[in-house]
C-alpha cells in the first residue's frame, strides 16, 4: 500500500466555504474508487486550531501504484485539481502499518498529520517495527478511526496521519478538519 498527500496554501483571505462546497458536491465521486483504502478530506483554515493560512490537504491511502497512477493522470480525477489550483508537489510514501475502522473511518471529523525524522543509524525494519507500534497504540484509542504509519524513503522521515472521531487531547501534528471520507467497500 501507498500514502498520498498533496497540499495546497490558499490565501489567507480565501473563503474556505468553497473547499466545503467542493468536497460537498464531489467528494462521494470516490466512495467506491477501485483501489482506493481510503481518503481523507483534510482542510485548515487560517485562524482555527492555530493555522496561520488556510489549505486544503487530501489524505489518500491506495491498495497500490497502478490505482493511484489512474487517479493522477489516467482522466480519473486529479486533472480536476491541476485546473482549479495548478499542480500541487504529490508527495507518496510506502506504508509501514495501516489500521482502518471502515465503518468508523467515513465518520471522522479530524485529521492529524505528523512527521518525524526518524533516530539516526537506525534501519528501515527498525524504523518499520517502531511505527507499526505506534500504529498499534493509536488505534487503541476510543476516539481512533484510522492510523497510517508510512516511510519517507527519500529522507528516512516517519510519516503518520490519524483520522479522529473529535479533537485530539494532545498532538505533535498538524490537526485538520476533514470534510469528508471515502472509505470504498471491500466486497
Amino acid at each position: 500500500m501507498i500514502a498520498m498527500r498533496y497540499a495546497i496554501t490558499l490565501p489567507r483571505d480565501y473563503d474556505m466555504g468553497r473547499i466545503r462546497h467542493r468536497v460537498a458536491t464531489r467528494g462521494s465521486a470516490l466512495d467506491d474508487y477501485e483501489g482506493l483504502v481510503f481518503k481523507a478530506y483534510c482542510l485548515r483554515e487560517a485562524g482555527v486550531d492555530g493555522a496561520t493560512s488556510n489549505e486544503y490537504a487530501p489524505f489518500y491511502v491506495w491498495a497500490n501504484t497502478s490505482r493511484m497512477a489512474r487517479f493522477l493522470w489516467g482522466g480519473d480525477g486529479f486533472q480536476g485539481i491541476e485546473a482549479d489550483f495548478g499542480r500541487p508537489v504529490v508527495e507518496t510514501w510506502p506504508v509501514a502499518s495501516l489500521h482502518v475502522n471502515g465503518a468508523g473511518a467515513a465518520s471522522a471529523t479530524v485529521g492529524v498529520f505528523s512527521r518525524a525524522l526518524s533516530n539516526a543509524g537506525d534501519s528501515l525494519a527498525d524504523t518499520a517495527g517502531r511505527l507499526k507500534t505506534d500504529a498499534n497504540a493509536a488505534v487503541l484509542r476510543k476516539d481512533c478511526r484510522a492510523a497510517v504509519r508510512a516511510i519517507d524513503l527519500a529522507t528516512g522521515d516517519q510519516v503518520g496521519f490519524d483520522l479522529l472521531a473529535g479533537q485530539p487531547r494532545r498532538t505533535d501534528g498538524t490537526v485538520y478538519e476533514v470534510a469528508h471520507v471515502s472509505v470504498p467497500s471491500r466486497a
